[in-house]
């Protein structure tokens, strides 16, 4: 619902959660944005509808019915027959966008396309098209061949090795991005890292891989704080764990020792 909603009022999401938010409830919320991204404003705005008036409709439904086995009167049973009749109308409307709403047209991002440049064009839609297909090899093919370097960024400055691990590609792309020069302490424009997109995408394998492989968890983002503030926040015990231990915390374990 949620997804449905940020869809239909502004389109597709951000390639990263914006730096504003932070929280399990912001991963969730933008994780259900993206898995309708792709998706037109109006037919979002349709789904959304038509997905509210199911669940209003069984709410209501479903009231009736516990209040008729419980001895509902005369008008109750009237509200149940209309319940029922409104669900076998919702039901028999098998194709809602041929029968009943007007196809919407196609969304218009010629705005958005005609700010970039000739590069940022060819790797927006180089991005757009791995990200529908889900096809890591293409995104390995560009970079092996050339065709875009590990470290060219869309508008947003978004990397290959940051566009992998936001489609949740295999852990062995990673690496062979990593291996291909990818930079991975990369700052995006909105101030979020690979190793940011690991941790909002839950992913405690690429997480473990990224920080053995360098990445800095105490890097500062342009509002002031860290990763490792944030995990720790919010008391995420799974990768907490998964943290390299700070300055201060070897000196304490050096003492402990002695």
């Amino acid at each position: 619902m949620y997804g449905l909603f940020k869809q239909s009022k502004e389109g597709n999401a951000p390639d990263n959660i914006p730096k504003s938010k932070s929280g399990m409830a912001a991963k969730f919320q933008y994780n259900a944005w993206c898995a309708v991204k792709g998706k037109s404003m109006p037919h979002a705005k349709i789904d959304y509808i038509i997905t509210w008036s199911n669940i209003e409709t069984k709410f209501s439904l479903q009231g009736a019915i516990n209040h008729q086995l419980n001895g509902g009167d005369d008008a109750e049973t009237k509200n149940l027959k209309a319940a029922t009749k409104k669900r076998q109308q919702i039901d028999s409307v098998k194709n809602p966008m041929e029968k009943e709403v007007p196809r919407p047209m196609k969304e218009d991002n010629s705005e958005y396309l005609g700010g970039l440049t000739k590069q940022e064009k060819e790797i927006h839609g180089w991005f757009e098209e791995v990200r529908k297909s889900k096809k890591e090899n293409k995104l390995l093919e560009l970079v092996k061949s050339k065709k875009m370097s590990a470290k060219d960024t869309n508008k947003e400055g978004v990397t290959a090795l940051m566009h992998a691990v936001d489609c949740d590609f295999s852990l062995k792309c990673i690496k062979e991005l990593v291996n291909s020069g990818s930079e991975i302490n990369h700052l995006s424009k909105d101030g979020m890292t690979v190793l940011c997109n690991a941790y909002a995408l839950e992913n405690k394998s690429v997480f473990a891989y990224l920080i053995e492989a360098g990445a800095n968890a105490d890097l500062k983002r342009p509002n002031g704080s860290s990763l490792r503030k944030e995990i720790t926040n919010e008391e995420n015990e799974d990768f907490m764990r998964l943290l390299p231990l700070t300055a201060t915390q070897k000196k304490q374990l050096k003492k402990a020792k002695k």
